[in-house]
């Protein structure tokens, strides 16, 4: 008994190792749908490298962002976390 309740419990932890990679056109479909549903008028959904950072406020001291930066907010990884997909409001 101790041996099936231990194999159930390695199955069960070892379960998200197996999950199927998301692909980045399913996922910004997926949040295109939504963001739809809810109204959104306008709005960007962009897939960028998991590596490339997100631009940050502007600093007190007047500091803009680097030029390597993408503006907006990361909503979900996708390609098994080698790309970002980024929200960014429409004005």
């Amino acid at each position: 008994m101790r041996i099936i309740a231990m194999i159930a419990a390695l199955t069960i932890v070892s379960h998200p190792a197996f999950a199927e990679k998301l692909s980045c056109d399913a996922l910004r479909d997926r949040l295109d749908a939504k963001l739809q549903a809810k109204g959104v008028p306008v709005y960007i959904l962009e897939i960028v490298p998991a590596d490339q950072p997100l631009a940050s406020p502007k600093a007190a001291s007047g500091v803009t962002a680097a030029k390597n930066t993408t503006k907006g907010k990361a909503v979900g990884t996708c390609d098994g976390g080698t790309k970002r997909l980024i929200y960014t409001r429409g004005d």
